[in-house]
């Protein structure tokens, strides 16, 4: 017997999982625009009647009934609608084992085709009470992503797999995340000088450990507002802030929008 396995594949399989901030089924009017801002999600948009056109600084690309848009996650991204747009739509995130999503990187629209029969049929499925038919529609999404990954040969911007020193950070930190871990708190648990992780996480991620601290407690923060039901003074407990009004200041300075002005953002359909 020959045996051949691959040890990183259960761990990345099973901390891979696409997570559905919103979706909806919608049918639009002339109230569908906004100008370009970056998203923390990406957005699915399944068409299957109408027309309508999203854009950003650099590029635009017209909806129309037969395809599937995506339109990732730290993109600028606006929409508007020449007439109608009717369309199964879905926010999504894939967070990396290092903390970042998967999409981070993918810096342009893009469209494959999908029939209109197929989209009905998960309109179906997602406006469903049923179990199962929420399995199926999941599957589907999945498949979506992957197909777009395929069809444009996209590679993560972000490493995979990091050195010892620097794997035993990451995971300390993300099991202790808060606004009060220090990079000294790090070095400590990893036997190394500031200064050597410090250059190792510059290395490895291309940014200081105390830079990869603040990066993760502010993705942790968006994904707490998008993915959960907390309020904005309870994140800011469990995130170890000292109030929250400290957390909405530094939030905002992080992300040009308040915490509050944030979550609303992931009902736009």
């Amino acid at each position: 017997m020959k045996l051949s396995q691959q040890p990183l594949f259960p761990i990345n399989a099973s901390k891979s999982n696409i997570s559905i901030a919103a979706g909806g089924f919608v049918i639009t009017d002339e109230r569908w625009h906004r100008e370009p801002v970056s998203d923390p999600f990406s957005r699915l948009y399944y068409v299957t009647d109408g027309s309508g056109v999203i854009y950003s600084d650099t590029e635009s690309m017209k909806l129309e009934p037969g395809y599937v848009y995506l339109a990732p996650c730290g993109s600028k991204f606006g929409h508007y609608g020449t007439d109608s747009v009717e369309k199964l739509y879905f926010h999504i995130g894939m967070i990396l084992p290092n903390g970042y999503d998967f999409l981070d990187g993918f810096d342009h629209f893009s469209r494959l085709p999908w029939p209109i029969e197929h989209t009905q049929k998960m309109t179906k499925w997602y406006l469903s009470d049923d179990f199962t038919d929420h399995l199926l529609l999941k599957g589907e999404i999945d498949r979506t992503v992957m197909a777009f990954v395929e069809a444009e040969k996209y590679t993560p911007i972000h490493r995979m797999k990091y050195s010892a020193s620097v794997t035993n950070a990451i995971n300390f930190i993300r099991k202790n995340l808060s606004a009060s871990l220090s990079v000294q708190d790090v070095a400590d648990h990893t036997l190394c000088s500031r200064g050597r992780l410090s250059s190792a996480f510059k290395e490895e991620l291309g940014q200081s450990t105390a830079r990869y601290i603040e990066n993760l407690l502010m993705i942790r923060a968006q994904t707490m507002l998008l993915y959960t039901d907390y309020t904005i003074g309870e994140i800011s407990t469990l995130l170890g802030f000292c109030d929250q009004f400290y957390f909405s200041r530094r939030f905002k300075q992080y992300f040009s929008l308040s915490p509050k002005e944030y979550r609303k953002r992931k009902e736009e359909p």
